[in-house]
């Protein structure tokens, strides 16, 4: 993935998470920036700590919400 792509999932990561009142969304969106320099599927396995936390947390919308961003973002490196 090209670093900026990665810096951007972890914008989108962070923000989301921030957005929807998640603890600590700047580790997930570090998390899964960093994670998101792996080709492929560096950005799915970068988003679930950010998916498991919101499914855990807040329920299935914010869930939903969470992948959907990550799908974007895969579908973005593409």
């Amino acid at each position: 993935m090209h670093p900026f792509l990665a810096w951007l999932g972890a914008a989108a990561v962070g923000l989301t998470a921030w957005a929807l009142s998640l603890p600590a969304p700047f580790v997930l969106g570090a998390l899964a920036g960093t994670v998101g320099l792996v080709p492929t599927l560096g950005i799915v396995v970068g988003g679930l700590p950010a998916l498991l936390l919101a499914a855990g947390l807040q329920g299935w919308r914010d869930a939903v919400i969470i992948v959907a961003v990550v799908v974007a973002l895969q579908v973005l490196e593409a």
